[in-house]
């Protein structure tokens, strides 16, 4: 499993790219990821933080997705070609196997 963390004024235009609308705030949801052309790229579980109700204060998207190396990398490579994209990524390493993908936009 990986945890791809998005914050930021856009990170709700992140989740409709990827999962499409009515993700309700703070509840988890079940989500069919699509890439931009939209075709399948992954099933995920898709939360949404709003503003002040958040771990940075921020309004944050969190994707629990299939935590292989080829998942995670779609994932970014397909959003950053949508509007409202990621426009950059800091990888976060913590002391286990889970790779933490942190974005601020």
């Amino acid at each position: 499993m990986a945890v791809v963390r998005v914050s930021g004024p856009r990170a709700l235009a992140a989740v409709q790219n990827l999962a499409g609308a009515g993700v309700a705030e703070r509840r988890a949801a079940l989500r069919t990821l699509r890439r931009a052309d939209g075709t399948h790229l992954d099933t995920a579980v898709v939360l949404v933080f709003p503003e002040g109700q958040s771990f940075t204060g921020e309004t944050v998207a969190e994707f629990q997705v299939h935590g292989s190396i080829a998942v995670v990398n779609a994932l970014l490579f397909s959003a950053d070609r949508r509007p409202g994209a990621f426009h950059w990524f800091v990888s976060l390493r913590p002391q286990s196997w889970n790779v933490h993908v942190f974005v601020r936009l």
